[in-house]
């Protein structure tokens, strides 16, 4: 049987056929694409890994995405087209081997596991991986298939070009090089293996385009007592995204003062993206030596605040240990790069200029708390020898 026919049968197109067989959460399996197969722990179970803890936590990335019976289509935050596993999990094992998801949602239901374990899944989670050389074009065995990443023989490319839509048929006939060509044969296939794999899992393929299945769906997650999101926006409005993008901001200004330009170096520390009190913390440091006494989970805690107006370790105790791990590097790699600024040939000019800095900031400071005590007039503070108000 080619290709085309196995697929169809396992895959739903009609909308009403879609909301009715995703009204039934036994229907459910979550679809994790990823560059790398799921690790294996000390009693053999497999699990996959955050971003955070595959890093070493240079990232604060504690989340792990997943979609509903579909793979993961490419949007402005991220492109999936090219990464060759897929992990196929019934999400009630998934649940039950960890915890509830933060958010459920077709497009994007995530997790935020243990950090000390990552998301363990269960016996019978599938794999779907990429092959180098085969002579089958896939292969479809129990919890598990394989298929043929390149060199695929004109009748192969046949039996995949099948199964594409018109848009992508389009894409391949005017794809300018053969390396373009393979990589979307490569994304037609994987995608369909997929399908096959969820069909040998017993379970059917439902693209979410049509909002009726995306809201039942979230329907159905708030009658269970979780989040549902219909819209697709719960990760990106939450404590754990504002916390990421907080962790990439320390990331970059950390870089930046690894520049080998003075004046580069001197913009950073005094007007650059972070909290100030971190910033002036690390000025006092470089100007006399003295011990640096901010820690940069104190910047993630005061974003919770701000943001949940709770404690980090409250809103959620695994993202409280990643952002500590985190944080923890973070420090370790900042006192790093303050002590290779000793080295630098003009680091005692750098002292210099943040010490005027900071003592223009100090006078500002003590000048703007005699204006608020009504201890100095205003043309005192402003330097005004003589002050006319008409």
């Amino acid at each position: 049987m080619e290709l085309l026919e196995k697929v169809e049968s396992f895959e739903l197109k009609d909308k009403k056929a879609k909301v009715d067989y995703m009204s039934d959460v036994k229907n459910w399996v979550c679809v994790h694409a990823t560059k790398y197969e799921p690790k294996v722990n000390l009693n053999g179970e497999r699990y996959i890994e955050t971003t955070g803890m595959a890093t070493d936590y240079k990232l604060p990335r504690a989340s792990v995405h997943v979609t509903l019976n579909q793979v993961v289509t490419s949007h402005m935050a991220g492109n999936w087209d090219k990464t060759p596993f897929v992990v196929l999990i019934p999400y009630n094992e998934l649940v039950s081997k960890n915890v509830n998801p933060q958010s459920v949602s077709v497009d994007d239901t995530w997790f935020i596991p243990n950090p000390d374990t990552g998301l363990v899944l269960p016996d019978n989670a599938f794999i779907v991986k990429p092959v180098q050389k085969g002579d089958k074009l896939y292969e479809i065995g129990k919890n598990s298939a394989v298929y043929k990443t390149s060199n695929y023989t004109e009748d192969e490319v046949k039996q995949i070009l099948e199964v594409a839509d018109y848009y992508t048929k389009f894409d391949y006939e005017n794809a300018k090089s053969d390396e373009e060509k393979n990589s979307i044969l490569f994304h037609i296939l994987r995608d369909n293996v997929v399908k096959l794999s969820l069909g040998e899992m017993g379970k059917k393929f439902v693209s979410s385009h049509e909002d009726d299945v995306s809201v039942k769906v979230a329907s159905i997650a708030n009658d269970m007592g979780l989040k549902g999101d219909g819209g697709n926006k719960s990760h990106s409005e939450s404590l754990e995204s504002r916390l990421e993008d907080e962790g990439l901001s320390l990331i970059e200004f950390n870089e930046k003062l690894m520049d080998e330009n003075i004046d580069n170096v001197y913009k950073t520390l005094t007007s650059g993206g972070v909290f100030f009190s971190m910033r002036k913390s690390i000025m006092n440091s470089i100007v006399d030596g003295s011990k640096l006494n901010f820690d940069m989970y104190s910047a993630f805690a005061k974003i919770a605040e701000i943001h949940s107006e709770s404690s980090i370790k409250d809103y959620n105790p695994f993202l409280d240990m990643t952002i500590r791990n985190h944080s923890n590097k973070m420090n370790e790699n900042l006192k790093f790069i303050l002590n290779g600024l000793k080295e630098k040939p003009w680091y005692s000019e750098l002292q210099t200029r943040l010490k005027g800095y900071l003592d223009c900031d100090n006078m500002f400071v003590k000048g703007t708390e005699s204006l608020k005590k009504g201890s100095v007039k205003l043309e005192d503070f402003l330097g005004i020898s003589e002050y006319n108000s008409k």
